[in-house]
């Protein structure tokens, strides 16, 4: 997830940095099998991530993909419902960005395990 996709995330919410930071750690809480609060993010550290200054957690990151991928497919299956009389199809916008967000949740995923395999080899070969 892009800055300015964060960006367009938090607007489209009509969210401020700080509401979208309390946002976001209420729904980390929900999430978090264990039921381990998470503390709200500040609104300087939102403006961080929407600024480049600080990367996005991959956890933020995955939690807001995981709402735009469940967002995308209600309002396909709104628009595509029997009533209105369309089939759907693997071509059509919606059906493309739904595809593409799905691409991004993996390769978040696919890089948080990454990194964490990397720095286990770097830090086994070192002989300090």
């Amino acid at each position: 997830m892009s800055p300015d996709e964060l960006k367009q995330e938090r607007l489209r919410r009509g969210m401020t940095y700080a509401e979208f930071g309390e946002w976001v750690a209420q729904r980390l809480t929900e999430a978090d099998p264990d039921g381990k609060e998470v503390k709200p993010y500040s609104r300087q550290r939102i403006y961080d991530w929407e600024n480049k200054i600080v990367p996005v957690p991959a956890r933020v990151e995955a939690l807001l993909l995981r709402d735009e991928i469940a967002r995308l497919e209600r309002l396909l299956k709104h628009e595509r419902s029997p009533a209105v009389g369309h089939e759907i199809t693997d071509d059509e916008p919606g059906r493309q960005e739904l595809a593409e967000k799905r691409d991004q949740l993996d390769d978040a995923k696919r890089s948080k395990h990454r990194s964490k395999s990397k720095g286990r080899e770097a830090g086994a070969g070192d002989d300090w």
